[in-house]
């Protein structure tokens, strides 16, 4: 009886929670999406964009371990796609 009392209340006092953080977190995403001009697309946030983009790619691959810690470069197929994904849309 003990334990079904304590998961009851564990269970409400978690469904509780996540619904009070979903909607303060939902009320102050809008106030901070209310403040600030809207975004126009220029030259320069492209640059900026593909500058960043190139960067972290370059910082990822110099401090990639590979062998014998983790599997190397080449075999390691999630990070061949999403360095190819990020090759074409810095492209």
């Amino acid at each position: 009886m003990m334990k079904c009392f304590r998961f009851c209340f564990n269970f409400a006092f978690k469904f509780n929670l996540h619904r009070y953080i979903k909607v303060n977190a939902t009320e102050e995403q809008r106030s901070i999406w209310a403040q600030g001009p809207p975004f126009k697309p220029s030259l320069l946030n492209t640059v900026v964009f593909l500058v960043e983009t190139v960067q972290r790619v370059c910082v990822m691959l110099v401090n990639y371990k590979g062998r014998p810690h983790m599997m190397g470069a080449i075999e390691n197929k999630t990070l061949l796609i999403s360095l190819a994904g990020a090759y074409t849309r810095s492209r």
